[in-house]
């Protein structure tokens, strides 16, 4: 008896032993996140970063048809093709991009190029000879040019194009609009409750330059996550109420602490339920140390208001005695 009782301590030392280092490692890791995210407490929906990247927050919904029908998106033959690869759409990201405008009046050129052949206009006098007309502005003598730049925010100018302009000729403008490319990168992020953070930027490229536009708006809608199965190990606090069934019947109340292995729900931080609790008890009304397990737990949390991770189910407890106690555990998340 005296080397089964020996064996119990030596398990639940191990098991506590064990607790304590999950909690040092996860007090580590907590420690590092909270430094990390320390500047992102007062987080948005929408953000600009200092190289001309946004981020935007996503949104959840749970018709994404219906987001898309309002945004004037055809989803049909992306249903098509993505069913053919065995996936699903999850998210919808819009990017709105803007330039305000211009209307000029009075413009002067922006450059003149000679005329090839400069002529001389005359005018036939009533009184006979010819007066030679003055070409005040050198519109006879020049091609007038204009070239032609697109404003956007933050005083940004992207060339366009140039317009010429030839006096002499009876169609006289030329318009030269130069090629340009468009491009947006989207890096996509998903933190430990499965939503998303996109990152976004967007460039045009013209005349062997590459510009940063300055996004206006941006706007992410997904699906809500489904519920999953999760390898999680997690520290709980509990307090255990029952009867002690062997060697005799007795009520019981035992504080404990333990680890739950797996969870069952749409977020590792708030889980719908929790499995195979290992942890260690102390039953107060028998004065006995014990190895408790609890198979499976429920979050009563997601339906009270202002408390998550309230974790309630069956228990069953093995003490140093070789006593059993069938009880109902209470446990709460660190």
């Amino acid at each position: 008896m005296d080397s089964q009782k020996y064996k119990i301590v030596l398990i639940i030392g191990f098991i506590l032993t064990l607790i304590v280092l999950l909690g040092i490692i996860k007090t580590q890791y907590d420690t590092i996140k909270s430094q990390e995210a320390m500047v992102e407490k007062t987080m948005v929906e929408f953000k600009e970063l200092k190289d001309g990247t946004v981020r935007a927050q996503a949104q959840y919904t749970q018709d994404l048809e219906k987001f898309a029908k309002q945004s004037k998106i055809n989803l049909d033959p992306i249903q098509n093709d993505i069913q053919s690869l065995n996936a699903k759409i999850v998210g919808i990201s819009t990017i709105l991009t803007s330039t305000p405008g211009f209307v000029g009046q009075n413009l002067g050129s922006s450059g003149t190029k000679p005329r090839d052949k400069p002529t001389v206009t005359t005018v036939p006098c009533p009184s006979g000879g010819e007066v030679v007309c003055p070409d005040v502005f050198g519109y006879q003598s020049n091609v007038q040019t204009l070239s032609l730049t697109e404003p956007f925010q933050n005083n940004l100018q992207i060339p366009l194009g140039q317009v010429e302009f030839k006096a002499w000729e009876a169609k006289p403008w030329n318009l030269t609009i130069m090629p340009r490319s468009y491009s947006v990168t989207t890096i996509l992020g998903q933190d430990e409750d499965g939503r998303h953070y996109n990152y976004h930027k967007f460039e045009i490229k013209t005349g062997g330059k590459s510009y940063t536009v300055p996004i206006s708006e941006s706007k992410f809608i997904e699906q809500l996550p489904e519920a999953e199965f999760r390898f999680s190990p997690r520290i709980y606090l509990g307090i255990a109420a029952g009867a002690r069934v062997y060697p005799e019947l007795q009520p019981e109340i035992a504080p404990n602490v333990g680890v739950a292995l797996f969870t069952y729900g749409q977020t590792k931080t708030n889980p719908d339920f929790t499995f195979l609790h290992l942890g260690a008890s102390y039953n107060s009304q028998s004065n006995t140390a014990g190895i408790m397990v609890t198979p499976v737990t429920y979050n009563l949390g997601q339906h009270i208001p202002l408390i998550d991770n309230l974790h309630l189910g069956p228990a069953v407890t093995l003490d140093t005695e070789l006593g059993v106690t069938v009880s109902g555990n209470v446990l709460v998340g660190l």
